[in-house]
Parts: C-alpha cells; structure tokens; sequence
C-alpha cells in the first residue's frame, strides 16, 4: 500500500517550506535590506503597543478566568466529540441498523 500523492506532496512542501521560511526576516535572503528593516521596525512597532497595554506572566494567563472558561469550553465540546466518534456506531447498533447486507437483498436469491 503506497502513500497517497496528496500525502506525499504535503509532506515534501513541508519539507521545503521548513527550509526556506525563517524565523526573522533578518535571516529571510528573499527580502531586500529596506523589506528586511521595514518588517523589523514594524514588528518592534507592534510589540511595544502590547507591551504599553498590559504584559501577562505566565501565572496570571494561566489563571485568568477568561481563558480558564474557554479552556472549560474547549474541553467540552472535545470531549463530547470523542464521545460520538466512540459511542454512535454502538448507538445506531441498538437501533437496528446493520451494515450487513440481508440474505433477501442479495442477487440470485427471491424476495418475500
């Protein structure tokens, strides 16, 4: 069984990509000198706004309610989606559905 083409050409522009995308744009060679200062200032820019606002520590975001509440909610809608992926087939089971083809439906053989 071989790897589909789909799976093999995100595998190779992955790959590729993790070669030729950088983390700064300083280390970026497809960027001009002016590009790469631009980019920089305008990052640099960005950064002390944030920072000019509020700067969390890792304590505080970790218990901040907002983000405990979303993490409650995420939680639930993944546990309530692993529930139906584990459980529905056993659901439909009960209700009498089969995935088995019954003896009438097959060719060659008369139905009642």
């Amino acid at each position: 069984m071989g790897v589909p083409a789909e799976a093999a050409l995100a595998v190779i522009l992955g790959f590729v990509l993790l070669i030729c995308l950088r983390d700064r744009p300083v280390h970026a060679s497809w960027l001009t000198t002016e590009e790469k200062e631009w980019i920089t200032s305008e990052l640099a820019h960005e950064k002390r706004e944030l920072e000019a606002v509020r700067t969390y520590t890792l304590f505080q975001s970790l218990t901040n309610i907002r983000g405990v509440a979303l993490a409650v909610i995420y939680f639930g809608i993944v546990t309530a989606s692993v529930g139906l992926v584990i459980f529905v087939p056993q659901i439909i089971k009960q209700l009498g559905v089969s995935n088995r083809p019954s003896r009438r439906k097959r060719a060659g053989h008369p139905s009642t």
